[in-house]
């Protein structure tokens, strides 16, 4: 019998009942031209779902030609759609990541934390303290105005360290790690979040910066790497909106984030990003500004003028 999955493709073509001829259907026909052999017989009952019964009705008979004609466009029908589901390829599907405050729990035991704080088991601070962990927070509303949660499409929530937004380095690094099958090659991680001001994102050690992100709204972020087996995810940002110069308002920085991804297979061409996660947290996931790069024409006038100042130096200096 065929695997469940092409059977069902098959049952979906031409149904169940619509492949199957049955006894009433099939008026037998005398001619031995019109005999079913024994190994289309074989080739019946391998192919199309609960064949077996038809198989046994028509051996040692004969088909209507009508009734002949109608089986076999059917069954080749059937066929195709097999052939068709066995040579194309599989849409790439997206796989989830644990997304921020999702996989929490309380009574963690950590030492100075309180029993009911929610702590996150998915994301943890790079270098951040075990003592200092990633809380679950319900910012919904507070000042200076939060995303209400949950959000995203896998309904993410926000998370702190220890709970305060206002509790947090200079430059963080939070960090999600998740596994992928082996031998799955290059990857891209897309998803939502929310922050305060300019957010990196770094996957398996190269990413980009994502931008200026809201309190307030969903913001999308993309990144295209290697994967390797475990991978790691992070997110790189100060809380501030105008980094390094941080506003002195008492609403910055704001160390918040939320965050919703998933990953799936690249498609073919897609570009890889190569800035080090290095790179990134040293600029504290802030794009660095790119100096004015003169035209190419403003460059020609430039040496004209130059040469020309040269030129005309030149004919003084002779007479």
């Amino acid at each position: 019998m065929l695997p469940q999955d092409i059977r069902t493709a098959l049952s979906l073509s031409c149904g169940e009942q619509g492949l199957a001829v049955s006894a009433s259907e099939a008026n037998y026909d005398t001619h031995p031209s019109r005999r079913l052999k024994p190994g289309l017989l074989s080739l019946v009952e391998q192919a199309i779902p609960n064949s077996e019964s038809v198989a046994n009705q028509v051996q040692g008979g004969y088909m209507n030609s009508a009734i002949q004609s109608k089986f076999f466009a059917r069954l080749l029908g059937g066929l195709s759609l097999m052939t068709m589901f066995l040579l194309l390829p599989c849409t790439a599907r997206a796989d989830n990541i644990t997304a921020t405050g999702v996989n929490c729990i309380t009574n963690s035991g950590i030492p100075g934390v309180s029993n009911s704080a929610c702590v996150d088991q998915s994301y943890t601070i790079v270098n951040g303290s075990p003592l200092d962990p990633l809380y679950k927070t319900n910012l919904s509303f507070t000042a200076p105005g939060f995303l209400p949660t949950p959000a995203g499409p896998s309904g993410a929530f926000w998370v702190a360290q220890k709970g305060d937004v206002q509790f947090g380095a200079p430059v963080n690094d939070w960090r999600v790690t998740f596994t992928t099958p082996a031998g799955t090659g290059n990857i891209t991680v897309t998803g939502t979040m929310a922050a305060e001001g300019p957010v990196a994102v770094a996957l398996n050690g190269f990413g980009n910066f994502g931008g200026l992100q809201s309190l307030t709204r969903l913001g999308k972020f993309s990144v295209t790497v290697a994967a390797g087996t475990t991978n790691t995810l992070d997110f790189i940002f100060t809380g501030c909106i105008s980094y390094p110069a941080c506003s002195s308002s008492i609403d910055e920085p704001v160390y918040g984030l939320l965050v919703d991804p998933n990953w799936s297979p690249a498609l073919p061409g897609t570009p890889l990003d190569t800035i080090p996660e290095s790179v990134l947290f040293a600029d504290g996931g802030v794009a660095p500004t790119n100096p004015a790069v003169p035209e190419p024409g403003s460059l020609l006038l430039l040496g004209t003028g130059f040469f020309g100042l040269l030129g005309a130096a030149r004919k003084k200096l002779l007479v």
